[in-house]
């Protein structure tokens, strides 16, 4: 399953993330991508708040390389490959210790990680682009039916929240 947002701003950003926290289970894992500014960190921060954490604990992971926010309504864990570079093993980190039914996992420049991983087949993939200089467009991607379930569910708030996305919104099915 396929569907393309339009987001008019980053706010659209932010609202798309809010409403895909609601939709989080324990075990969840995003794999975020997409070029530098299209609002990879803005979403995960904009995810993390709506997941209870207090807007002041929430920081890139650059140069940490991960973050972890046991206090969290789910605990979260925020990782951001960009200076590993690509074939970036997550093991090398600790991001093993994370992968487990407790924690929500988002990964930013998750198209830096090593090919063959088997759990990246079970998350929800989230690209970023740009359409032109203001505007944005979040392809999300899965293969996971309950992933396609709550995707499905989320749509109509979505259409009727997001305002890039009233002229934008491109599905395809499975």
């Amino acid at each position: 399953m396929e569907v393309t947002i339009g987001l008019s701003d980053l706010s659209d950003t932010e609202r798309l993330a809010r409403h895909l926290a609601q939709a989080l289970d324990p075990g969840d894992i995003i794999l975020l991508s997409g070029n530098l500014g299209t609002g990879k960190t803005a979403f995960t921060k904009a995810l993390a708040q709506a997941l209870g954490v207090p807007a002041r604990r929430i920081t890139s992971p650059s140069f940490g390389l991960l973050h972890h926010y046991p206090e969290a309504e789910i605990p979260l864990v925020h990782v951001d490959l960009y200076r590993m570079g690509h074939d970036a093993d997550p093991g090398a980190i600790g991001l093993d210790e994370y992968l487990d039914n407790l924690h929500i996992v988002v990964i930013e420049w998750a198209n830096y990680l090593m090919s063959g991983l088997k759990w990246t087949k079970q998350a929800l993939t989230l690209h970023l682009d740009w359409i032109d200089q203001d505007r944005r467009q979040a392809t999300l991607r899965t293969q996971e039916e309950n992933w396609m379930q709550r995707i499905k569910g989320l749509m109509p708030v979505i259409h009727k929240n997001l305002t890039g996305n009233r002229k934008h919104d491109k599905r395809s099915g499975p």
